[in-house]
């Protein structure tokens, strides 16, 4: 790996990233405050220099999405008083978005292109500062699909999921190995089967198309209704039939993620917008298990956002992020595959700024490519233009 074109700006973001691949608490929040705020003041002066860059578009069009959740939680807050974790909730929504919109206002595809791969070995070290003493053959061959277990197992395995399709856009087939075998290592069964299957269908996966509205659509009605359908079933006549057809009861099989939307459904303290629910379960299972200080995650976003935002939030929320990668298939279906890993996990908000950093990081390059060629395609058109007159 050759370090030949980065700035200061780019060892600036550097210095963020490296915050949150090493977990530095809130020192990572306020380092990405920080830069945010020199990026913003960088570009004020240079009048050629604007948000409304190659990615802007995109950004926006989540920004929207992300709009409605925050308006909804104002209301909700006017209406039933004020609670302060919808403020970090905001936070860690926005932090990433911020600052990596901000940051391509100072930056080229060249040195992006330099940049993530920086960003790979800062992560490829985190992991290995990590696991470095249980790094061993029989650990490694102590990883079981079946039983879903690795002595390795961590949220990183999603982050090297998001630089297996970065290389693979590329066609940097080495480096996409090489995070594949890294999201192995970390192993999350449904993450590990997408990364399987991209890398195998990576001459269809990396094609530049742009995907239809009606998909668009199509998918975000199913992911808004996913969390409805999933409230509604969760009622005791359900689940008594279940059990008597299948002989497994609906916790058991979901390793105890229906007990905790049971726990919230119908609770009267989600009524505050964003935060409500994660803020509710923790005090919640801490009493029912015993006190400790990790937040419990509801382990379910979809079902997260629709009982904190409602119906409205849902729709605004899902449409946003999916209209905004609908312009490139790599990105789209990342994106899918997310939203079909919120059903089962947490990727939003607390603890996954690092996550979306470099996504949206993804976003930012894949735009500035199809820039360049409608600016290729322009230019041969009017050449051949010149040469027909």
């Amino acid at each position: 790996m050759k370090i030949r074109h980065l700035k200061q700006m780019d060892y600036f973001f550097l210095i963020v990233i490296t915050a949150f691949a090493f977990d530095l608490g809130n020192l990572k929040y306020a380092l990405a405050f920080l830069f945010t705020a020199v990026y913003f003041l960088a570009g004020w002066n240079r009048p050629h220099v604007s948000c409304r860059n190659a990615s802007g578009r995109s950004f926006f069009v989540i920004l929207c999405g992300l709009a409605v959740l925050f308006l909804i939680t104002i209301a909700l807050q006017l209406k039933n008083g004020f609670c302060a974790y919808a403020v970090k909730e905001a936070i860690f929504f926005l932090t990433p978005l911020m600052l990596t919109w901000l940051y391509s206002n100072h930056t080229d595809k060249e040195r992006l292109t330099e940049l993530m791969d920086v960003i790979f070995l800062i992560y490829a070290l985190s992991f290995l500062a990590s696991s470095f003493y249980k790094l061993t053959l029989e650990n490694i061959l102590r990883i079981s699909f079946v039983d879903s277990y690795s002595p390795f197992e961590g949220d990183l395995a999603f982050l090297f999921l998001v630089l297996e399709c970065y290389y693979l856009s590329r066609g940097e087939k080495r480096k996409a190995l090489l995070a594949l075998f890294l999201c192995f290592l970390c192993f999350k069964r449904l993450c590990l089967l997408a990364a399987l299957f991209l890398f195998f269908t990576a001459p269809w996966y990396r094609q530049r198309k742009r995907v239809s509205h009606k998909t668009v659509l199509f998918l975000t009605a199913m992911f808004v209704l996913l969390p409805i359908v999933t409230c509604a079933l969760l009622e005791d006549p359900f689940e008594r039939w279940f059990y008597s057809q299948f002989g497994v009861s609906l916790d058991e099989l979901t390793l105890s993620r229906t007990l905790r939307i049971e726990i919230v459904k119908d609770s009267q303290e989600i009524k505050y917008g964003l935060g409500s629910v994660t803020t509710y379960i923790t005090e919640e299972l801490n009493q029912m298990y015993g006190f400790n200080r990790v937040n419990r995650s509801l382990h379910n976003d979809l079902v997260r956002i629709y009982l904190e935002c409602g119906i409205v939030g849902s729709i605004f929320f899902t449409y946003g992020y999916l209209k905004a990668c609908s312009f490139c298939r790599p990105l789209f279906i990342l994106m899918v595959y997310i939203f079909l890993e919120c059903y089962v996990n947490h990727l939003f908000g607390a603890g996954t700024a690092g996550l979306w950093t470099v996504i949206y990081l993804f976003l930012i390059f894949l735009r500035m490519e199809q820039r360049e060629g409608q600016i290729r395609k322009k230019a041969t058109g009017t050449s051949g233009e010149r040469r027909h007159d």
